[in-house]
């Protein structure tokens, strides 16, 4: 589900072309994995880090099933990085 469209930018006064918007939200995408992905490793011991690094690497769906076992609070997690990044995107938007 894409969080970031044309809807959700004019809500918040910020019009982009199609493409702008397209990159804006690939941008965030891949903003939010890198910081859900850093705060998910901060909170693991050693050896679940390690064996979540050597997993990263692979587009394997055994990746989400071991994140969800090994690591409780990530729905919170996602949610705490998503209100970031909106609210980091809200007070930046005079410069887009």
């Amino acid at each position: 589900m894409k969080i970031i469209t044309e809807e959700f930018l004019k809500e918040i006064g910020v019009n982009l072309s199609p493409e702008e918007t397209a990159l804006l939200s690939d941008h965030f995408e891949t903003t939010l994995h890198e910081r859900t992905f850093q705060e998910v490793v901060n909170t693991l011991n050693e050896e679940q880090a390690n064996e979540l690094t050597a997993m990263a690497d692979r587009d394997d769906p055994a990746i989400s099933d071991w994140l969800l076992a090994n690591v409780p609070e990530l729905p919170e997690i996602v949610q705490d990085e998503i209100d970031i990044l909106l609210g980091e995107l809200v007070e930046g938007r005079d410069q887009l």
